[in-house]
């Protein structure tokens, strides 16, 4: 990751992902499905990678693959039954420099992972171990909760969610929600002074 790079995430890095969904016409959002299970905050270039349910052999063979600073965002499928993701991939992708992962599936090793310090997001969490057959691919655009994940797109996660900024559009969009957080905070002094919320977003009868 280059100089560049690391300045562009980082610019980023306390941008909420509710306020950047809003300033992209509420769109980019993952299903709510996709929930936090470790970590924090994230905010990385998407590395996209696609599995057959319930297999994760592609996702072993993608691994070497990963520059630092992305986020694997994975298309399992939605499947729910089986773990695509655990404490050993999570290793191997910190070796890497990866801050995290999002699946579109299920992952297990959830104190381990936590432990590790790993950001994590999913669609299930289960205990059932994985396959090993292949049949995937990487590097290419996905589907994941819903969104299209395209390689170097930024990946935003918190405790709402996950929203992803195209890649094209990252520039334009990042002064728009910190201009956005920066009014919230006077519409929030307005509101505790005793402003009511509709004469504030101007839908008073």
């Amino acid at each position: 990751m280059n100089e560049s790079d690391c300045g562009l995430l980082e610019k980023w890095r306390n941008v909420t992902a509710a306020t950047v969904s809003d300033c992209l016409g509420r769109w980019h959002a993952m299903d709510a499905a996709v929930e936090r299970r470790c970590g924090e905050r994230m905010v990385g270039h998407a590395f996209p990678v696609r599995v057959m349910p319930g297999d994760n052999l592609t996702i072993h063979e993608a691994i070497s693959s990963v520059p630092a600073g992305s986020v694997l965002v994975i298309d399992a499928g939605g499947y729910a039954n089986r773990a695509v993701w655990g404490e050993l991939l999570s290793a191997a992708a910190m070796a890497r420099g990866a801050v995290g992962v999002v699946v579109d599936g299920a992952v297990r090793d959830v104190s381990a992972q936590r432990e590790l310090g790993f950001g994590c997001w999913s669609r299930a969490v289960s205990p059932a171990g994985p396959h090993k057959s292949g049949g995937g691919a990487w590097g290419e655009p996905i589907s994941c909760g819903g969104t299209t994940v395209s390689p170097g797109d930024l990946v935003i996660a918190d405790e709402d969610g996950v929203v992803v900024v195209p890649a094209a559009k990252s520039d334009e969009t990042y002064h728009a929600p910190v201009d956005r957080m920066e009014a919230e905070t006077d519409w929030k002094a307005q509101l505790l002074a005793g402003r009511t919320s509709a004469s504030l977003l101007g839908i008073s009868k």
